[in-house]
């Protein structure tokens, strides 16, 4: 079935966004959840309490200038297996939630005439998060098709990820423990409590094209290299933010792996 944007973009959206946007870009919000898929994002679906010691959110964070196949790509891919995982393992534990997050300051771009502006950007990452939905519930049965229901779009004010880092794990933490305070959990479970997590750490996974990975390490973006190496120290130490990159590789047209 085709749908119109119109079909999915609810009446109100866009002019929701830009009250939302100006919040962000006035320096009055860090975070804005423009839209969720649920109300307790991002929880799963139904649930207001976590079942791992650890909540995973896989991040896309683009200029969406305009969204993409590859942007769509990185968003259904599943975490990569680890070096050292045990063989046995199929695959890597899923994502329990996905953010498509927007930046209204990008470390290298200005908007430029003819440019979609910010609200046209959040309007196609409204679309291509029901394109994530789709193409996951499709292709899903059980656990992962929950998953697939999980999906926020986000603007932050950082240029950088590892200001972004910060920030985002400053505004989820934020907001699980609203969300826990605000919820009761389902009666189904309440008697496995003590075996729950009702304020599971957030865990970033950040998934990037291969030119974004280089802009992460290059010392252009960081006031000097020792500022750098403790920026990024901070980022990726499991004793701080704990946060995780996955980068995508870039194929030629003939299939070969040029990166």
């Amino acid at each position: 079935m085709i749908y119109s944007p119109a079909s999915i973009i609810p009446s109100g959206f866009s002019s929701h966004a830009l009250q939302l946007l100006q919040k962000v870009q006035h320096g009055i919000s860090p975070v804005e959840l423009v839209y969720t898929t649920h109300e307790r994002w991002p929880f799963r679906p139904g649930h207001a309490v976590h079942t791992r010691p650890t909540l995973r959110i896989s991040v896309i964070d683009s200029s969406f200038n305009p969204p993409t196949l590859a942007h769509l790509a990185l968003a259904n891919s599943p975490p990569p297996l680890l070096p050292n995982s045990p063989a046995p393992q199929a695959s890597a534990e899923p994502y329990d939630a996905r953010m498509l997050l927007l930046s209204v300051r990008n470390a290298d771009k200005v908007l430029k005439p003819g440019d979609a502006t910010f609200v046209r950007r959040l309007e196609m990452m409204r679309l291509l998060s029901h394109d994530i939905r789709s193409i996951d519930t499709a292709e899903s049965s059980g656990e992962s098709s929950r998953i697939s229901d999980n999906v926020a779009v986000a603007i932050i004010n950082e240029p950088t990820f590892v200001g972004k880092s910060t920030v985002l794990l400053r505004f989820l933490q934020t907001r699980l423990a609203a969300v826990v305070e605000s919820s009761n959990p389902p009666r189904s479970i309440s008697d496995e409590r003590d075996a729950l997590y009702p304020f599971p750490p957030p865990k970033l996974t950040f998934l990037l094209g291969f030119d974004t990975f280089v802009r992460l390490f290059s010392l252009k973006y960081y006031p000097s290299e020792q500022v750098m190496v403790q920026m990024l120290r901070a980022f990726l130490s499991p004793d701080q933010e704990d946060c995780r990159i996955v980068c995508a590789h870039r194929w030629s047209a003939s299939g070969i792996r040029n990166k």
